[in-house]
């Protein structure tokens, strides 16, 4: 006990290096055995879990005559003291009631400790590398059979895609590349002896300036711009 002007000790009489003690739900004053806080001793109280407030009342014991302060035990999470301290204001020189109580295990539920290692997740063999595959060949073109008979007639249709007509110009004129569809008889000779053209041989394309006209039993496909070819029917 403290009275007004006497300083006194932290702890009042209490020993703060005493015992731990675990912290309880409720706190509890005892001013004897048989009595909490004394009636005529009027004035305000409060519990603190270190630096941190936990309860507090105007006139404990007019409010809370048994004494008992429930108080939120998370504010005292990792707290090392609980101090109580009433003030008693019964008469001119009021006194001070001060207790400490050490805490054990920090005084609150202790949060769970963080894992001393952060897995590491190591690939049980590297990635084999990316390795594309070869595009397939293209399928071999097979013409389908036609009849190639006669002979086209001047500034006629002798070749082009998807042409399926004669191929031989008649005799003064030569098939001349136009474009992918289109081949035309046009005047002039085919530069050769007027021997068709061998099986798989060329018979057209630009700046070609060879025989033209295929075996009977062939025709002139065009392949591409610079390039046509005698294939069978």
């Amino acid at each position: 006990v403290q009275k007004n002007g006497d300083p006194g000790g932290a702890c009042g009489f209490t020993n703060p290096n005493g015992d731990a003690k675990a912290l309880p739900d409720v706190v509890q004053w005892g001013h004897s055995s048989t009595e909490a806080f004394t009636p005529s001793h009027e004035g305000p109280c409060e519990v603190w879990c270190d630096n941190t407030r936990v309860y507090e009342n105007d006139n404990c014991s007019a409010n809370i005559p048994n004494g008992q302060m429930p108080i939120d035990k998370s504010k005292c999470q990792g707290a090392n003291q609980l101090y109580f301290v009433w003030a008693a204001l019964h008469t001119s020189s009021w006194q001070i009631y001060k207790t400490c109580v050490k805490l054990q295990g920090g005084g609150g539920p202790t949060p769970p400790s963080p894992p001393s290692n952060q897995p590491t997740v190591v690939p049980s063999s590297p990635p084999a590398p990316y390795t594309p595959s070869p595009p397939s060949p293209p399928s071999p073109y097979t013409p389908s059979p036609s009849n190639n008979g006669g002979s086209v007639q001047p500034w006629g249709q002798c070749a082009g895609k998807s042409y399926s007509g004669p191929t031989g110009c008649v005799q003064g004129y030569k098939c001349e590349f136009k474009n992918d569809w289109y081949s035309q008889c046009v005047p002039g000779s085919d530069g050769g002896s007027g021997a068709p053209v061998e099986t798989w041989g060329q018979c057209g394309g630009k700046s070609y300036s060879g025989a033209t006209n295929c075996k009977s039993s062939d025709k002139c496909i065009v392949r591409n711009e610079w390039y046509s070819q005698c294939v069978p029917n």
